[in-house]
């Protein structure tokens, strides 16, 4: 973030001075005046100009938010199937504590936690994080893989010491981030790296927390697979799984490359952290084209609040009785028939129902899967195999459920 965000809302510097109204997408800030002498307040005026869906996590929405004066920031809602649950608002609440003791250069900041309505009743913590300009690791590897020999070993070698540094850093300070992958990895513009999505993150010595994100076995240490628990040593290992990929297959059977590989990996050691002439990183290069560094926004407004009348709060049970009865038979009518798929892979890979929406990445195991009838193109990514694409078209009747199962493990390996 830069230095002109430097008076944040919300931040300790300002919060004396800054009032959130959160019934209206403003809020209110102080500015001092001189009139003949004296010191007048008076109120500057700062709406929410923006609000658009950047991301759709697990449990989670992931909104950009634009301010009048041009100030940004990140909003971190759950769904509304996951709000009030005491267990997932207990996740949002831990992040903003964790990332609150944390300083570090290379891990993304909190600004708030606020309390907010939910859509089913009650209240619901909302995290706000400072934004980055950048996108994720996993939505370069195009770029990635584009890059020259030469090239592509200085980026696999710069972001395993940036990493190396935060995994470090959080070691230190006895946190286990749990969930190291390209997906919370974002890349500046500035060439540097933060980390990001606390969300599973613990205190070493509190033990795991009964939560696992599904699909990531490729980033988690073998003993922690059967169990889903955390350890620094699992993040270590997902350290040299990210260095194992931007190196390539070519490059990670050479030495010495091999041999550092081996030592993150199978040792749980990180490297030595080196720094350039002014002690900092000196930053990835080459860049990427500008146009491949923004951020992506799906142009879907707010889900906006509205009281319910008072004649239907006196009379909900009756009049929804009533409406089921009378409408089901008849909307039914005119609902399409829909069917089930269910898609396994070893290894585990990344699941796109392209007809269903093409912008939601899947892990599997994706169990019964409710889609429309008809005919489907599934979309396979294998992170282990160099994020291969591989399509499968599949035909599903009404009322079916279809079960696919790939294995795209190579045979040799198999043998052995």
């Amino acid at each position: 973030m830069n230095s002109s965000n430097a008076s944040q809302p919300g931040s300790s510097s300002s919060a004396a001075s800054t009032k959130f109204v959160w019934s209206r997408p403003k809020f209110f800030k102080k500015k001092q005046s001189h009139f003949h002498g004296r010191a007048q307040t008076q109120l500057e005026v700062i709406e929410l100009a923006s609000r658009l869906e950047m991301a759709i996590g697990g449990t989670a929405l992931i909104y950009r938010l634009i301010y009048s004066n041009g100030w940004r920031e990140v909003e971190k809602s759950l769904t509304p199937k996951y709000q009030t649950k005491l267990e997932y608002e207990n996740l949002q609440r831990r992040e903003f504590e964790i990332l609150s003791e944390l300083n570090h250069p290379l891990i993304i900041r909190p600004v708030r936690l606020r309390p907010q309505p939910a859509l089913g009743g009650g209240t619901t913590n909302v995290l706000f994080l400072e934004y980055l300009d950048g996108v994720s690791l996993a939505e370069l590897w195009d770029f990635v893989r584009s890059l020259d020999s030469v090239p592509r070993l200085n980026w696999a070698y710069e972001i395993l010491g940036q990493l190396s540094s935060v995994v470090s850093y959080l070691g230190k300070n006895g946190i286990v981030h749990g969930d190291i992958a390209p997906e919370n990895i974002i890349i500046q513009k500035n060439g540097l790296i933060k980390l990001l999505d606390f969300g599973v993150a613990t205190r070493e010595g509190e033990g795991s927390l009964s939560f696992m994100v599904a699909g990531r076995n490729y980033f988690r240490a073998p003993e922690l697979r059967s169990s889903g628990g955390t350890s620094h040593k699992g993040d270590v290992f997902a350290v040299g799984r990210i260095f194992e990929q931007l190196l390539g297959d070519a490059a990670a059977e050479e030495s010495p490359h091999r041999e550092l590989l081996k030592r993150v990996t199978e040792q749980r050691e990180l490297p030595p952290i080196s720094f350039d002439e002014s002690g900092w990183f000196p930053g990835l290069s080459p860049m990427p084209p500008a146009e491949k560094l923004e951020p992506k926004v799906r142009l879907r407004p707010k889900t906006k609040l509205t009281p319910r009348p008072s004649f239907f709060d006196k009379h909900r049970k009756v009049l929804l009785t009533l409406g089921v009865f009378v409408s089901v038979p008849f909307i039914s009518s005119f609902q399409p028939r829909r069917a089930k798929i269910t898609v396994n892979t070893l290894p585990y890979s990344s699941v796109i129902f392209v007809n269903v929406n093409a912008q939601i990445q899947y892990e599997t195991p994706v169990i019964g899967l409710s889609v429309p009838s008809g005919e489907h193109i599934i979309e396979i990514i294998i992170p282990e195999q160099n994020h291969r694409h591989v399509t499968r078209h599949i035909a599903v009747l009404p009322g079916d459920h279809a079960k696919l199962f790939e294995d795209f493990r190579n045979l040799d390996t198999l043998k052995k």
